[in-house]
């Protein structure tokens, strides 16, 4: 991984994640926080002159973005991706295999309606996942106007497979594999019972750097609620994991796979945890021949983040601690804190701008003109100079173990109005945090996934473990509708046949699931779509077994029984916390692996 000059054999490629366009979009402060800073990785696309940019998964922060964010989307990808500027590497793929789930199997920069100078590939992640009929998601239209070249979109929930995009530069071949995020448990389902097939080149597959882009858990949050690395196939030369927010871009070495990996994390932190804290960079991925190097490149427009713990029994001496106002020796300790953060933040080097606007007057100036040289927009390019926000976000984690008093964290942020960028939530407070993290040691060590643990524990995480939950997940809804659809709710929480008696066509599985996308997702069709499918499966499982008609209600029944009984004993795959991992010598990493003819002229 030596450094070596760019040249005609060397595919440079810009790697992004978790960009999650219009998070808090209709926040006065940080509402543009995540334009701004997707069109300084755009910029940065042009600035390296890269080959292509690869999005790897929620480029939305929703499933159904506003029109103003889509609208964002579009103005930014085309005012940075169109152009006159050359491609210089070929696509040997059919486009047919890969774009099979895709409106268009062209990629964008070979059409001859658009004018593309820097290709863009993406995979869809959890957050802007396909919902409703015809599985659509939100990537799918910029997939269809030209602006991005979707991958990794499955239609299939029983097996999957995966055909490479096949790239040539010179003498670099490179085979993009591709997954858009699915469930975690329906992952580590799939690659544990290898039904996940990795298509490789028949001409010189060793010869082909092999790069596999996903979206799913990597640290571990169950049994099942993650994917293993080792479940990997280990003929892959470097896998891009996005989901995870935390930027660790620097290739990390699998030493059981001989794989590396690298997280390029997200570009706008959605949590105050210590994971958003750390510097947010993209990576600029150079491949010659078989060999990689990957530059860190830091983004400037990325909102100053502070995130800081304090125990209390470090900072206040027994004696004050035994005063009568304790509280308010609690509360000028974090008033210190956040004063100290402020001076450092804006003490740094690339401190805060002053302004709103990022962009330099020069910039407006010329852009203002109707008519502009390509040299003039080159020198652009270089001129623009980018500036974080003036307000930076301020997470103070309070620890008031040893018998201290909390105060008003609302009343608190008021003095700081103006200063920060989230006045309500400066502060989380966290009571026993030390039995609390005992106590999830000892449940982790019982149910044997202790070592999973990365031992980076996050205390609001332990301590919202014993908070009680607020909203609904999908398997909440589900006990919800198996409690008032079903005569009788099973005591031991699976429901059986005998359950189901007042559901006759739907199963509470069906229900619970449609509901989840309608709240969560706000798919105001998938009630909707489920009755028109279910009544199809069930009109064609009637014209198959030829039923006379006093047998249509009875077959209807058996019917959704049978589908029933397929929700429970999938489920409880699903929910095994005694499922052991292959063994890759054996399976090759979890997964099977074929060969499909590829012709390299």
């Amino acid at each position: 991984m030596d450094h070596y000059e760019v040249n005609a054999d060397t595919l440079r490629i810009l790697l992004t994640t978790d960009n999650h366009l219009g998070f808090v979009e209709k926040d006065g402060i940080r509402g543009s926080d995540s334009f701004r800073t997707f069109e300084e990785i755009l910029h940065l696309a042009r600035v390296h002159e890269v080959d292509f940019i690869f999005f790897g998964g929620d480029i939305f922060h929703e499933s159904r973005p506003s029109m103003h964010t889509v609208h964002e989307t579009v103005r930014l990808l085309r005012q940075h991706c169109f152009g006159d500027r050359s491609v210089h590497f070929e696509i040997l793929s059919d486009g047919n295999v890969v774009f099979a789930n895709t409106a268009f199997s062209c990629v964008n920069h070979l059409d001859p309606n658009l004018n593309v100078s820097i290709p863009a590939f993406a995979i869809h992640g959890n957050h802007d996942d396909p919902i409703g009929p015809g599985g659509l998601c939100a990537v799918d239209i910029l997939h269809s106007a030209g602006l991005v070249n979707l991958l990794g979109k499955s239609s299939s929930v029983e097996r999957i497979t995966i055909s490479p995009l096949l790239l040539r530069k010179g003498s670099t071949r490179l085979a993009l594999y591709a997954l858009g995020a699915i469930r975690e448990e329906r992952a580590h389902r799939l690659f544990l019972n290898n039904l996940v097939t990795f298509y490789r080149p028949t001409e010189e597959p060793d010869n082909w750097f092999s790069i596999f882009a996903l979206h799913q858990n990597r640290s571990r949050h169950g049994p099942t609620s993650y994917l293993p690395e080792h479940f990997l196939p280990n003929f892959l030369d470097l896998v891009i994991w996005g989901h995870e927010h935390e930027c660790r871009i620097e290739p990390e070495w699998n030493s059981s796979q001989n794989f590396f990996v690298t997280q390029p994390g997200s570009s706008v932190a959605t949590t105050l945890s210590e994971g958003e804290a750390r510097e947010k960079a993209v990576g600029l991925l150079e491949v010659r021949g078989k060999e990689f190097k990957i530059t860190r490149v830091p983004l400037q427009t990325v909102r100053p983040f502070v995130f800081k713990d304090i125990i209390l029994e470090d900072e206040i001496t027994k004696s004050v601690s035994s005063s009568l106002d304790l509280a308010k020796q609690v509360e000028m300790v974090c008033v210190r804190h956040v004063e100290d953060s402020l001076t450092n933040v804006m003490s740094t080097p690339s401190g805060p701008s002053t302004e709103h606007e990022q962009v330099p007057n020069k910039r407006r100036k010329i852009s203002s003109h109707s008519e502009t040289s390509a040299k003039e927009e080159d020198d652009l390019v270089e001129r623009v100079e980018w500036k974080p926000p003036a307000e930076p976000l301020i997470r103070l984690r309070v620890d008031l173990s040893g018998g201290f008093e909390s105060f008003s964290a609302y009343r608190f942020g008021q003095r700081f109005i103006g200063r920060v960028a989230n006045p309500k939530d400066l502060i989380s407070f966290n009571h026993n945090r030390e039995k609390l993290a005992a106590a999830q040691a000892r449940r982790a060590l019982k149910s044997g996934q202790n070592d999973g643990m990365d031992g980076s524990l996050d205390a609001d995480d332990v301590a919202g473990s014993a908070k009680k939950k607020v909203g609904l997940d999908v398997v909440e809804v589900e006990k919800l509708v198996r409690r008032f659809l079903t005569k009788s709710g099973s005591a031991t929480g699976i429901l059986t046949t005998e359950d189901a008696s007042v559901l006759e066509l739907f199963t509470p599985v069906e229900l619970g699931h449609s509901l989840q996308q309608f709240i969560d997702k706000d798919s105001r069709d998938a009630i909707q779509f489920l009755v028109e499918s279910i009544m199809g499966q069930t009109v064609k499982y009637l014209r198959v077994r030829k039923c006379p008609e006093e047998r249509i209600v009875p077959d209807i029944t058996s019917f959704c029984q049978t589908r029933l009984g397929s929700s429970n004993a999938s489920e409880n795959e699903d929910g095994c916390s005694t499922l052991e991992a292959p063994d890759s010598s054996k399976t090759g990493g979890g997964t099977c692996l074929y060969y499909f003819y590829c012709s390299v002229q």
